[in-house]
């Protein structure tokens, strides 16, 4: 009873600080609509819809980010393609049990919104707060639905005509439609994004997060690196594909879970602020000494950058 107390307490005062900073997120995006800044200045808004089809719900992966790549196409301030989370696209079961069997397919949808500013420091580089919120809905596996809230703060860097870098540091509420996996998340990341040639795009990314969750079946510290290539076929249309490998070292589950993503895409831009993008993920998840599983992702997306 002691313990259940503990816990209805911990899971309300989780629930008041979600909305904490899901409130300033949206009051974010109406004052820096209606504010004039200066010329130094700059707005990051953001937001996305995503309708996803998973044909195998995989492993301890239920933190989803929006595509394994990364997009192409999005404002220099950042977009919800480039939000941080460990769980690249896959779903999860309630208990991971590593046997790589075959479980039922699911549809999600994911509504992402961010808001924050930026200012110059010099010619070729920027500093930038925002605040980021998500929430993703299953069809089925509701225990997997989830809102995800934080803020984040770093340096962009031109570092030539063609290469670019950005320093992201992050933290994280996450709760879950199961409360076990409820969370507290705080990483970094490391972005470069490289124009070896007019139509030819590339981005890179190294992230590290540490999750710290009610459960700790669901704590785990992980670190990923992917990239990402673009060819730009028309000046609006862009094909992607792209690499991301994942390691989660979890503390009971005695061993390491890698995740390997490839991923096929398309982004189209509809407007200076508006662009749709599909994308294809092959993910294979693979715990120490066991077998792994795959999962085919399809998602379609609908994108506001400004």
């Amino acid at each position: 009873m002691h313990y259940a107390i503990q816990r209805g307490t911990r899971q309300a005062g989780r629930d008041a600080l979600l909305i904490k900073t899901i409130l300033p997120v949206i009051g974010l995006v109406l004052t820096l609509a209606l504010t004039p800044l200066p010329a130094s200045a700059g707005v990051i808004l953001g937001a996305e819809v995503r309708i996803s089809y998973e044909d195998n719900v995989v492993g301890p992966l239920s933190d989803k980010q929006s595509g394994a790549g990364g997009g192409m196409t999005g404002s220099g301030g950042g977009t919800m393609m480039q939000a941080p989370g460990m769980g690249g696209m896959g779903g999860s079961q309630t208990q991971y049990t590593g046997s790589g069997s075959q479980s039922s397919g699911d549809f999600s949808g994911t509504v992402s919104a961010e808001a924050g500013g930026y200012t110059n420091i010099g010619v070729d580089s920027a500093l930038f707060a925002k605040g980021f919120a998500q929430h993703t809905a299953y069809n089925n596996f509701t225990d997997l639905n989830s809102t995800i809230a934080g803020v984040s703060t770093g340096a962009n860097v031109i570092m030539s005509d063609g290469l670019s870098g950005r320093l992201e540091l992050y933290g994280k509420l996450k709760h879950y439609g199961d409360t076990s996996r409820n969370s507290n998340a705080y990483g970094a990341a490391v972005n470069f994004n490289q124009k070896p040639l007019p139509s030819l795009l590339l981005r890179e990314r190294a992230e590290y997060e540490d999750n710290r969750a009610d459960s700790s079946s669901f704590t785990y510290t992980g670190t990923a690196a992917g990239i990402t290539a673009g060819y730009e076929v028309t000046e609006t249309l862009v094909l992607t594909a792209g690499y991301r490998y994942l390691v989660q070292d979890f503390s009971t589950l005695g061993s390491k879970l890698t995740t390997d993503t490839t991923s096929l895409g398309f982004e189209k831009k509809l407007s200076r602020e508006w662009s749709v993008g599909g994308e294809y993920d092959l993910q294979i998840s693979k715990p120490d000494g066991g077998a792994s599983t795959r999962d085919n992702i399809f998602s379609l997306a609908l994108q506001y950058a400004y």
